[in-house]
């Protein structure tokens, strides 16, 4: 297991290890598709929420990759399967460069995690920059033509007989 997904894993115990439908809204910023066990930790933030709480979070755009050789935002050579990748951090403003492991998804495996612990989608966002931005900025002027991210805002609402239920409709 990585320092991350302990550290996120203590966290976790620490603020929630009894918690069982106690919260109304769980945030997680660019951070989901870092952790290896998505699934485990979807399956957790479903556990810990109230009855139509919500979990709003973010993660890289799956259908597109940013590369660090050429500094833009180029279509997923291979969008299918599930694989990691090295992603260094070499910016000006870190005093010291480092790198993390980053797990790509496809949207379906994503929205197959949230369905299957109870959690519809109620919308998903793909943000791009104001107008001013890229003027300050102009790397985000690639984000005007492509996602970057997405953003997805569930709510829990599913019962576990329902998923059931689907899952017996689409096998037969």
């Amino acid at each position: 297991m990585r320092f991350l997904e302990k550290l996120v894993l203590l966290t976790w115990y620490v603020l929630c290890a009894r918690a069982a439908k106690r919260f109304d809204l769980v945030t997680c910023f660019m951070a989901l598709m870092g952790i290896q066990d998505y699934q485990g930790t979807i399956r957790e933030i479903a556990r810990v929420m109230k009855d139509d709480g919500r979990f709003i979070f973010s993660i890289t755009h799956p259908c597109f990759d940013y590369s660090a050789k050429s500094g833009e935002i180029e279509r997923t050579a291979r969008y299918f399967g599930i694989r990691s990748k090295r992603v260094p951090w070499r910016m000006e403003r870190l005093l010291k460069p480092f790198e993390t492991t980053c797990f790509h998804r496809t949207l379906t495996d994503y929205s197959n995690a949230l369905h299957n612990h109870g959690l519809l989608t109620r919308r998903i966002l793909e943000p791009k920059p104001t107008r001013k931005g890229p003027a300050k900025f102009s790397p985000l002027k690639q984000v005007l033509l492509r996602p970057h991210s997405i953003i997805f805002e569930t709510v829990k609402g599913v019962t576990k007989d329902y998923s059931a239920r689907t899952k017996q409709t689409h096998t037969r």
